[in-house]
């Protein structure tokens, strides 16, 4: 239920946009399809919860953890593919190398905690 609301929201924002140049339609299904892993992720912990009574909260999260980690490394290379649109305009028209990502990874960091001076595209209190 909860996926459909979101869906469901990110639909009626992105709807009277769908005649414009932008591909916002194509960026609230690849929304909504972040959200198919955790879900399976869910259905696999609570079936493992069932079958395995020893099995503790704790020992879950961090093999949750530990897949989601190896699973984000393993799909780092979509965020370096060249021409990748979004907003207005290819995020990397000529795609990226994992030093630029990592770059954007800090920039973000100093976004997040104010670090003057403050990155490119980041308002101050953001």
């Amino acid at each position: 239920l909860g996926g459909v609301l979101v869906l469901g929201g990110c639909t009626a924002v992105v709807v009277p946009e769908v005649g414009g140049e932008d591909n916002r339609l194509v960026w609230c299904f690849v929304y909504g399809l972040g959200g198919l892993p955790l879900a399976v992720t869910y259905v696999l912990q609570e079936e493992v919860f069932r079958q395995f009574d020893t099995t503790s909260v704790l020992q879950m999260s961090f093999w949750s953890t530990f897949y989601g980690i190896l699973l984000n490394i393993a799909t780092l290379p979509i965020a370096m593919i060249p021409n990748l649109v979004y907003g207005d305009g290819p995020v990397f028209p000529h795609g990226a190398s994992f030093a630029t990502l990592m770059e954007h990874q800090a920039d973000g960091f100093r976004c997040l905690f104010g670090q003057r001076p403050l990155p490119r595209g980041c308002s101050p209190g953001a």
